[in-house]
């Protein structure tokens, strides 16, 4: 997660990236001074150590954003941009979490656009879990409960086949031989 957030740091007009939770915990949090040393003049002391305050200011303005938009739309949004007079906040939601951007004065928030969809994806994809046998969980996979028998699953037509099977698979009776 860090590495996809270190990508996003380095785009031009990017101050601080960060993933936080949807309440406001932050997850990972990179600044651009912490691996260029470049500051643009901006000291380093008030760039870093807020993540705490920023994260939860910023994801409370999202919940009552949300709260006051609810009805009017069918979907919460999935970007939302706030311009502020010394940058812009860019915050793109993905599942169980939220990926910020902080931008410095000038920057447009459209230019992080594609890379913070980047960013997200790969989070995304590393945060799914492995089967057994080393393959990715599809997204049907993960949001259906396990099947009722071991081995047994419900969530695609190949499962419900094999559901059939492991229901008219009779066990044998070692009494039997």
């Amino acid at each position: 997660m860090r590495s996809a957030i270190e990508k996003l740091c380095r785009v031009a007009g990017v101050q601080t990236a960060m993933a936080t939770t949807e309440d406001g915990v932050p997850i990972a949090c990179v600044h651009r001074a912490d691996f260029d040393g470049d500051s643009d003049g901006i000291d380093a002391s008030q760039e870093v150590g807020g993540e705490d305050a920023l994260a939860a200011l910023t994801m409370g303005w999202v919940n009552e954003l949300r709260l006051a938009t609810g009805l009017l739309s069918w979907d919460v949004p999935e970007r939302v941009v706030l311009r502020c007079a010394r940058g812009a906040i860019v915050l793109r939601r993905m599942r169980g979490a939220v990926l910020m951007v902080v931008l410095r004065r000038g920057a447009n928030p459209e230019d992080v656009r594609l890379a913070m969809d980047a960013a997200a994806g790969r989070i995304e994809r590393s945060l799914k879990p492995k089967t057994s046998s080393g393959t990715r969980l599809s997204g049907a996979d993960i949001d259906q409960p396990p099947g009722a028998l071991p081995g047994c699953s419900t969530s695609s037509p190949d499962a419900r086949a094999a559901e059939t099977s492991c229901s008219t698979h009779r066990r044998e009776d070692p009494t039997e031989h």
